[in-house]
């Protein structure tokens, strides 16, 4: 089975690609990404879709906020332990009154943040799902995804979060193209991320419109339905194991659901409390 991927860094690089591309020899036809009804992929046409995906998603901003504050409150055990200590300086924001009166040279106080090694993970997210899965499946298993990595970030754990957009199957060849929504070290712009994350039109039109797109396809039976679902985690795990380090772990919309959508069972198949993460 041969992997077709395409990784891009960030939204913006994503956009500017496939709204260059004409559709190539296989999909030459077929413009799904722009005639799918709004029942289907959640939103009335392509360019509303690049709009949210641009501007961010709203719509469920609320429900994830508080999904996010329930969890919160449930795992406080998870906190950082990092915090900058104040100290006595020669400079600093703000004078030790005490030290100044009595001349003592180290009368500012300043914070020393001192650099530390931190623990990294790397998670590659499918938002699959075929024709009969619905608005609701694709913002459920989002919010889950976003709630674990929420508390494994809180814990000190840098996560890097590429979505996989158009994780499909078809004779000998599977596409896999990811994009980067969250890089170590930034911090979630919820706004933002609920799109990819959440949105069905991040697959059925966006992913709809890469694979339309892309020159990599062979296989004309990809214009017949867009292919089906992979059914081998274990091929796209090693794929991006090989590509972005060991500390990689791949999983699907379908895996959140067959796991009961347990934010539990999910931070254990990150491996959350492995020492050498």
């Amino acid at each position: 089975m041969k992997v077709l991927t395409e990784e891009f860094g960030d939204i913006n690089s994503l956009l500017r690609v496939i709204n260059s591309r004409k559709n190539n020899q296989v999909m030459s036809d077929t413009y799904s990404s722009k005639t799918g009804s709004e029942d289907f992929t959640g939103s009335s046409s392509y360019d509303e879709a690049v709009r949210l995906i641009r501007t961010g998603y709203v719509d469920i901003l609320k429900d994830v906020k508080d999904k996010l504050s329930e969890i919160t409150r449930q795992n406080k055990q998870f906190d950082s332990g990092f915090r900058p200590m104040p100290r006595n300086s020669i400079v600093g924001y703000v004078p030790n009154v005490p030290n100044a009166i009595r001349n003592i040279p180290e009368s500012m106080i300043n914070t020393n943040i001192v650099p530390q090694k931190r623990k990294t993970l790397s998670v590659v997210y499918s938002i699959e799902g075929n024709c009969n899965e619905t608005v609701e499946f694709f913002i459920k298993t989002g919010t889950i995804l976003l709630a674990a990595i929420n508390t494994i970030e809180r814990s000190g754990i840098q996560v890097k979060l590429s979505v996989a957009f158009m994780t499909s199957q078809q004779g000998s060849e599977t596409t896999c193209p990811t994009v980067v929504i969250k890089n170590y070290g930034q911090r979630f712009d919820l706004q933002k991320v609920c799109f990819p994350l959440a949105h069905p039109s991040m697959l059925r039109r966006i992913g709809f419109k890469w694979l339309e797109t892309t020159p990599q396809i062979t296989e004309s039976e990809f214009s017949f339905g867009y292919g089906r679902d992979p059914n081998d985690l274990k091929l796209l795990d090693k794929t991006f194991k090989d590509k972005f380090g060991k500390n990689t772990y791949v999983l699907n919309t379908h895996w959140i659901r067959s796991n009961n959508y347990s934010v539990e069972k999910l931070l254990n198949f990150l491996d959350f409390n492995k020492k050498d993460v």
